[in-house]
């Protein structure tokens, strides 16, 4: 397991070279998210009401998950096609438009229990905090600790809700049970590779250089992740 686990990095890197194809929905989510980010704030500037500017807000947080649902959908279902070597153009519009809508779902189930999370360890640091009097640097170590233990332990087995979704056609109710199971079961390598490409996005904000940091992103560390946890689906189902 150790060498097949270690292949899916080297096997995945190949198949990225091999078909560059696959960065077109994350570089294209650069680019959207990149111009509407624009747009909102000169939007922002012409509002002069509350409601107005909550109304806008609002408008454009949904716009941009839908569109990241459709993008990420893409990316995961070209991912397929690459690996088993069927890559086509056209996969970028089949798959999402086939999955956004449930994929959706998915991703603002996740942006949930993740608030979630992030809130209780919060919560929990300032009143373990207080009650122990730590200073700021202890209490802020002590909210990072508590958060950590609760991505590792809950949100870590939704990883592969969105790849059972559209790799496997699953229901999403079945995606989040499926992506529970492999987790479970492969809990150790689950954990190495998103410890690896989290180490991977600090080493590269070490770069102070926002746009050079989502360019490299969006071409090379996305793409490689969608074949990295699309392979470990494939190979485990």
């Amino acid at each position: 397991m150790k060498n097949k686990f270690l292949s899916l990095f080297v096997e995945s890197f190949k198949t990225l070279i091999n078909n560059p194809i696959i960065i077109l929905p994350t570089l294209v989510l650069l680019i959207f998210l990149t111009l509407f980010s624009r747009l909102s704030v000169f939007v922002n500037r012409s509002l002069t009401t509350t409601p107005t500017i909550t109304a806008w807000l609002i408008l454009f947080l949904i716009i941009s998950f839908a569109v990241m649902s459709f993008l990420f959908s893409s990316l995961i279902g070209m991912s397929k096609d690459v690996i088993n070597k069927k890559s086509k153009f056209s996969s970028f519009f089949t798959y999402g438009k086939k999955f956004w809508l449930k994929n959706l779902v998915i991703i603002i189930l996740i942006l949930v229990i993740y608030n979630v999370i992030r809130l209780s360890a919060h919560y929990s640091a300032l009143s373990i905090g207080k009650f122990l009097s730590l200073g700021v640097n202890s209490a802020q170590l002590l909210f990072f600790f508590i958060f950590v233990i609760g991505l590792i332990a809950i949100l870590i087995f939704l990883t592969f809700a969105s790849f059972y979704l559209i790799i496997k056609e699953s229901s999403i109710g079945e995606s989040i049970k499926s992506s529970a199971s492999l987790v479970k079961s492969n809990y150790p390598y689950v954990l190495t590779i998103i410890i690896i490409f989290f180490a991977i996005s600090q080493l590269l904000s070490l770069l102070n250089n926002q746009i050079l940091f989502d360019t490299i992103n969006a071409i090379l560390i996305i793409p490689y992740f969608s074949i990295i946890l699309t392979r470990f689906v494939m190979q485990n189902s």
